[in-house]
């Protein structure tokens, strides 16, 4: 809040803060998988109980197993593996929206069926699948460029697919494009539109299409 009140920008507040937290683990690589595998060893000529409960030394192990891989890992990782769902999830498309200026109201539905939408949402969801896929196919054929290992076109078409989603650069590109706010506002409809279709419907086809051989 100070950094807010100051006029410094407040993510410069965070860029500090991350300075702060440690890069180095408590317990290097030899050491963890040494611990490990003695840890492992007593768990394994621990006698079990019969039913389904753990007897109370395979659980102590097993906590120091859990503190030994706690320990193994540097706080930045832990932090960011912790936070990554809720940033990717929640606080990046919140963030988007807000900065947007995308103001939804009751007639969202009917002001969208307008040449400006329908453009914007033809040009990302088929201009940019094509551009995508051909220039892809393109660069393989002419031996200029390989498919990433194990992967297939259908994973191909998948990436295309979601290359529809330009929501923070298109926005920029609509703002200069148009100087009529209402063809702007209009060109912000398709933008959001093409964007949610593209990340379902990629989602969806890579979904199906599996993960790459290996």
């Amino acid at each position: 809040m100070g950094f807010l009140l100051s006029g410094v920008h407040a993510t410069i507040a965070g860029v500090l803060v991350a300075f702060t937290i440690p890069a180095r683990r408590k317990v290097d690589e030899k050491r963890y998988a040494e611990r490990l595998r003695e840890l492992a060893a007593a768990f394994e000529q621990e006698i079990p109980n019969c039913g389904t409960l753990t007897t109370p030394r395979q659980h102590e192990l097993i906590e120091d197993i859990k503190g030994l891989s706690l320990a193994a890992q540097t706080p930045l990782q832990k932090i960011e593996s912790a936070l990554h769902p809720w940033v990717a999830f929640v606080i990046m498309p919140v963030f988007a929206l807000a900065n947007s200026g995308i103001y939804i109201k009751g007639g969202f539905l009917r002001d969208i069926v307008n040449p400006v939408s329908i453009g914007v949402i033809a040009g990302l969801l088929i201009g940019k699948f094509t551009g995508v896929l051909s220039f892809t196919w393109l660069m393989v054929k002419s031996k200029m460029a390989d498919l990433p290992q194990d992967a297939s076109w259908k994973h191909m078409v998948g990436v295309a697919i979601l290359a529809g989603i330009g929501f923070t650069m298109s926005l920029f590109v609509s703002s200069l494009a148009f100087s009529d706010q209402q063809m702007v506002e209009q060109a912000k409809y398709g933008i959001l539109i093409a964007s949610l279709c593209a990340g379902i419907f990629g989602s969806v086809w890579l979904k199906k299409a599996g993960r790459p051989r290996t």
